[in-house]
């Protein structure tokens, strides 16, 4: 699939007058579009799921993206050209996930975003290094560093949310949890970069940790496994499918505590249905945007994006924000050194601060990601309105 914001299909004389008429909207006068340079498109691969059991959240990450593409084309593009999307469905599936990678890099792009999980995403980093192709990806299941080459992050990462996690364990006096984790290399990444957290906070971590196939349909034997064992509540480093099933299953075997899960969506939550009670998660503010106080750092940033996705009907959520922030950042870096992907490179790994719309973030030549910890909040669930509330 593919979703093309351009206007290359209208006549250059067509062209030149949505120039000039989005031009009068404009702060800063610009330069007159028929002054030589001929306009070009300037294209960003996509690798997310529109279909498998990841769809919603590659969906809601690739209406974010788009929203913000067709805000920069209504007001006439970058510099006068406009941007597009070249999207593939990588249908949830690692390999799919690889061969989309590599039809993309192939062509004539200035960068990549995606994929939306690490399930996914592992593959696609060794392709992204030897072209040379700036990677935005929205995966969070592993930190992100200078090891990684041309892969950058916008989304909030497991070790984040396990830390805020940790913390709001702690202050309800959560000493002894159940921890599973799927057998996929999301599952794998938690096992290497979440559990030591939980370890060194001096959780304990009851009934050993608990591997469970992504693919499944009932966990009931490892619930029952860490109940036995005094789990006071479970943390769960897996995503989609399988927190719809822990969630019901928690809720119908009266499990204490809660269950907190790695991320959420508002599909995810109708899905679970009054089991969505027990779910607790650390993420964005995105979700609690209409809770957050005047004052909250991450308000400001937030604002343009809730404003234009209230308009156009697209779901707030972390991953629509994220999405949408992708999109930002190579923006802002074709706006800065143009849309050469070296030059987009060098900018982002020398000390740039991603005007990204979740978090304030700082990439480096060591720190791909660093989401800052302070942006991140722990949500409940009201399954009758289905809207994320701040827990305290």
């Amino acid at each position: 699939m593919k979703v093309n914001s351009s206007l290359q299909s209208r006549s250059r004389r067509a062209v030149l007058m949505a120039g000039a008429a989005s031009a009068a909207t404009w702060a800063m006068p610009r330069p007159a579009l028929s002054q030589g340079a001929p306009r070009q498109a300037h294209t960003l691969g996509v690798i997310l799921s529109s279909t498998g059991p990841f769809a919603v959240l590659g969906q809601l990450a690739t209406k974010g993206a788009q929203l913000r593409v067709d805000q920069v084309n209504a007001a006439g593009g970058i510099n006068g050209n406009m941007l597009v999307l070249e999207v593939v469905d990588i249908k949830s599936d690692p390999q799919t996930t690889v061969s989309g990678a590599r039809s993309l890099l192939s062509k004539k792009i200035v960068g990549l975003i995606g994929p939306e999980s690490t399930a996914l995403g592992t593959g696609v980093i060794p392709l992204v290094n030897a072209a040379k192709i700036p990677n935005v990806s929205l995966q969070g299941g592993i930190d992100l560093t200078g090891d990684h080459g041309y892969v950058f992050g916008v989304q909030i990462t497991g070790s984040v949310v396990v830390k805020a996690t940790i913390n709001h364990m702690k202050a309800r006096g959560i000493k002894k949890i159940g921890y599973f984790s799927t057998s996929d290399a999301l599952g794998q990444a938690g096992d290497k970069f979440g559990l030591p957290l939980f370890q060194e906070a001096g959780i304990e971590i009851v009934g050993g940790k608990q591997t469970i196939d992504p693919a499944g349909t009932d966990y009931s034997t490892q619930l029952a496994a860490v109940r036995a064992s005094g789990a006071e509540s479970v943390f769960l480093w897996g995503t989609a499918a399988p927190a719809i099933i822990a969630a019901k299953g928690f809720k119908s075997q009266r499990m204490p505590g809660n269950l907190y899960l790695l991320n959420l969506t508002i599909a995810q939550i109708s899905a679970m249905g009054d089991a969505a009670d027990v779910v607790l998660v650390a993420q964005t503010k995105a979700t609690v945007y209409d809770q957050l106080p005047a004052d909250d750092p991450i308000a400001a940033r937030l604002k343009p994006f809730v404003e234009a996705a209230t308009k156009a009907n697209v779901p707030i959520d972390t991953f629509s924000a994220a999405g949408y922030g992708a999109v930002v950042v190579f923006e802002d870096a074709i706006r800065k050194v143009g849309p050469d992907p070296e030059k987009i490179y060098q900018l982002w790994n020398s000390g740039y601060e991603p005007p990204t719309t979740v978090a304030r973030m700082r990439w480096d030549s060591r720190v791909h990601l660093g989401f800052n910890p302070m942006d991140a909040v722990i949500t409940s669930v009201d399954p009758k309105t289905l809207k994320f509330r701040v827990s305290r």
